[in-house]
């Protein structure tokens, strides 16, 4: 009777998704399920977060773990103590470990934060008339008002020349592997915008945005901004150059392609990329 509710168990649980796992208290799974664990697609990693059970199970049975997922099982009850990962590249269904711990998640998204993300690059269409590229810009604004999640929109760069134009960042993000990878699209795209260049001044989008969105759970997961600002006496959102080009013309200077190809840092890296133009921010 015990193994027939077991198989009802694995019937019911088999159109999820992800990663789904049951622990029971005796060998052979057999005898009663202390708990099912599943992946949890709310979680940025899918993760199930640690599944602690009140008494050790002996053995584990495995509903369905999906190619990018892996279930950690663990002798103690913080999911430190480490025994064993159950993962989908074997057909068996039934492990006996004694454990009182396990945490299922996706583990491509753990190796990549951004493996099943769109990065979607925005830049405005007015210009300002720079003597410093992108790259420079980018790299500077993070370096003052930028931490290992997130940047602080009251801290500015001031450009070398005189204090002008002045930098602002924005950003959300997870680690500093994310900051330095938002970073390098950002000025990547600013730098591809260059217009009318004479000697070290050229035209500069006055802003550019990169949000990274989980196509899966389509939410924004991750962005950065950078905003500058030519006359030190006014305010954010006052261009001193119109482009007077629509956004269309504009966005043939910043080929996705050339975004994809950027290097990933220590395996950060968005799957896919999408430039647009803002009219009016």
């Amino acid at each position: 009777m015990r193994l027939q509710i077991f198989s009802i168990s694995f019937f019911l649980s088999a159109v999820l998704a992800g990663a789904n796992i049951q622990l029971f208290f005796l060998p052979q799974c057999t005898d009663a399920v202390l708990d099912t664990v599943q992946s949890n697609q709310a979680n940025r990693f899918d993760s199930s977060g640690c599944v602690a059970t009140g008494d050790q199970f002996q053995s584990v049975g495995v509903i369905n773990i999906d190619p990018a997922f892996q279930c950690n099982l663990y002798a103690d009850t913080a999911c430190q103590s480490f025994l064993m990962a159950v993962d989908g590249s074997t057909p068996q269904t039934c492990f006996s470990v004694i454990g009182q711990s396990v945490a299922c998640f996706n583990q491509q998204l753990f190796n990549n934060p951004y493996a099943e993300s769109l990065a979607i690059v925005t830049v405005g269409q007015d210009r300002l008339n720079l003597a410093f590229d992108g790259n420079f810009l980018v790299s500077n604004g993070i370096a003052q008002a930028c931490g290992n999640t997130g940047c602080d929109p009251t801290k500015f760069f001031e450009d070398l020349d005189g204090g002008c134009p002045v930098v602002r960042m924005e950003g959300s993000y997870g680690s500093v592997n994310e900051r330095d990878y938002l970073g390098s699209i950002l000025g990547s795209a600013l730098t591809s915008a260059i217009t009318n260049r004479q000697g070290r001044f050229f035209d500069l989008p006055h802003f550019a945005k990169v949000d990274i969105v989980d196509t899966a759970k389509q939410s924004t997961i991750a962005t950065m901004t950078i905003r500058f600002r030519n006359n030190c006496q006014g305010v954010f959102g006052r261009r001193d150059i119109p482009s007077g080009e629509t956004c269309d013309a504009f966005l043939a200077l910043i080929p996705s392609i050339n975004l994809q190809a950027l290097p990933e840092v220590n395996g950060v890296v968005a799957r896919s990329f999408s430039v647009q133009c803002d009219p009016n921010n």
